[in-house]
């Protein structure tokens, strides 16, 4: 199983979020913005992905999708958005996977699948 950060400024989604995960096996970690997740991608660096909300206040998914490659190449990337179009167009190579909201646990899983 992988180390996941999830990123959602939405406290509610993020903890169904993360529950999901853990209930996949994987370990998971929560931040509520774009800046806490830099702080502990520097403080615990060694997570295997990041899935994070792209519409935040302050640093949005997608400055943190920029960080995230500048600083931690290795690092795989998810994005979860309810515009998946949008997504889809503006990911080209900085994401490896782009979750259209809503989803659900098998999605989750059909996912993580295909990058494990």
């Amino acid at each position: 199983m992988i180390k996941i950060l999830v990123v959602d400024d939405d406290g509610k989604v993020r903890e169904v979020v993360a529950a999901m995960l853990a209930a996949l096996g994987h370990t998971v970690l929560q931040a509520p913005d774009g800046l806490a997740a830099i702080t502990m991608l520097e403080a615990k660096s060694a997570v295997d992905l990041v899935l994070t909300d792209l519409v935040m206040p302050g640093l949005s998914g997608w400055d943190l999708v920029k960080t995230i490659r500048r600083r931690w190449p290795l690092v795989r990337v998810a994005v979860v958005t309810g515009n998946h179009d949008i997504a889809t167009a503006q990911a080209g190579q900085a994401v490896e996977f782009v979750i259209k909201k809503p989803f659900g646990l098998d999605t989750l899983q059909r996912v993580l699948g295909k990058g494990a």
